[in-house]
């Protein structure tokens, strides 16, 4: 989950240098694609200090990522702070910090492969690639490798939201193509859970930093479960979700709508080869 491009804070140490006291520069503040209302930033000044004593990272006192946390609990600052604080918690307790390095995980990504942050949509949003018709949850059920391939859906998340916050985004848009999609291989009493793990596992760790959730080839049967996983969603995630069927003349001219044609690869309707 690592940079494509930079549009990082930019931090100026000035030694011996006056500055025209009338300019106010908040570092916290640059860099990002939000926009903040004077309430907004209030709350973010307040948060920020309420999360300093368990958040251990520099982005972790960011307003980018700050805010999603506020707006996944609308702007109740103490239910933010309980929830930041108990994924800090669930970081430290699965060593989320060194998932992407994870040798396991590195091997079985060529298994059930994703592409990361090789598409990047008009508003600067990078966004994940993946195929069901690559993935095969049953099977890996069936060969003791549950927690592992929840584990891979986890490093995902991960390592596209940090590709995200090193563009200065804060958020990404997820594409999926469903064509594949079976009950047997994806949707069997087998494989619910790991579904319903990997919903629950982002809505508490990585609250509202998906701008869009993107599905074509939607087959009918997978109503059932889909209606399933909302239950588990916050507002803000349900909100993102974009599914469709198999008619390319409704998805196509919607994800041309977000995505300059080249970024896309052909299967997503685009001309992107690689």
């Amino acid at each position: 989950m690592l940079s494509c491009f930079l549009l990082y804070s930019v931090y100026v140490v000035l030694l011996g240098t006056k500055l025209d006291k009338s300019i106010e520069i908040n570092a916290a503040y640059i860099g990002s694609d939000q926009k903040y209302t004077s309430e907004e930033k209030l709350a973010l000044d307040k948060f920020r200090e309420m999360v300093s004593s368990f958040s251990y990272l520099d982005y972790q006192s960011e307003n980018g990522y700050l805010i999603n946390w506020l707006k996944h609990k609308n702007m109740d600052l103490q239910a933010a702070a309980k929830a930041f604080k108990a994924s800090m918690q669930w970081r430290k307790e699965n060593d989320i910090d060194n998932i992407l390095q994870d040798k396991e995980l590195i091997k079985m990504k060529k298994s059930y492969p994703s592409t990361f942050g090789k598409a990047v949509d008009k508003k600067g949003h990078p966004a994940s690639e993946m195929s069901y018709s690559s993935w095969n949850f049953r099977r890996a059920v069936l060969a003791g490798k549950r927690d592992q391939v929840i584990r891979l859906m986890i490093s995902a998340y991960e390592q596209m939201t940090t590709i995200a916050r090193e563009m200065g985004t804060y958020k990404y848009v997820s594409l999926t193509d469903m064509q594949g999609y079976n009950k047997r291989d994806h949707g069997c009493l087998l494989c619910i859970p790991i579904l319903v793990n990997a919903t629950m596992t982002f809505e508490n760790n990585y609250p509202n930093s998906m701008s869009k959730i993107i599905a074509i080839n939607t087959p009918r049967l997978y109503g059932s479960v889909f209606d399933l996983l909302r239950t588990f969603m916050g507002q803000e995630t349900k909100q993102a979700l974009n599914f469709f069927g198999s008619n390319k003349n409704e998805w196509q001219p919607f994800l041309l709508n977000l995505f300059s044609k080249e970024q896309l690869p052909i299967h997503f309707g685009g001309t992107r080869t690689s």
